[in-house]
């Protein structure tokens, strides 16, 4: 097994993993609701927005018997579902891995 190539001070050459769009809209589509696919895609405080609001949508829920926010939640993921599985390879990496634009 090859190690990459290192500098000084245990830097590799090594480029980061590029993120796959199908992976992206697959977690979009089977986890949205807890934010897997922002975490994923490097998102974190989008990811957490989304799992705190699922988590506070289940207990309002709980306590009221309706649970819109986890509604509109999982109503965002399943649109951002759709436009990564629909976006080119191209188009992806463009908007959501360089350009960094978290939502829709």
């Amino acid at each position: 097994m090859e190690e990459p190539l290192s500098n000084k001070g245990g830097e590799t050459n090594a480029k980061p993993a590029a993120k796959d769009k199908t992976t992206a809209a697959t977690l979009a589509l089977l986890l949205g609701g807890v934010g897997a696919h922002k975490l994923y895609l490097g998102y974190k405080t989008e990811g957490l927005i989304m799992l705190a609001l699922t988590v506070y949508g289940a207990a309002v829920g709980y306590l009221c018997g309706f649970a819109l926010i986890n509604i509109s939640v999982v109503g965002v993921a399943l649109v951002e579902a759709v436009i990564y599985a629909t976006a080119t390879a191209a188009q992806f990496e463009e908007t959501y891995i360089e350009g960094k634009r978290p939502w829709l």
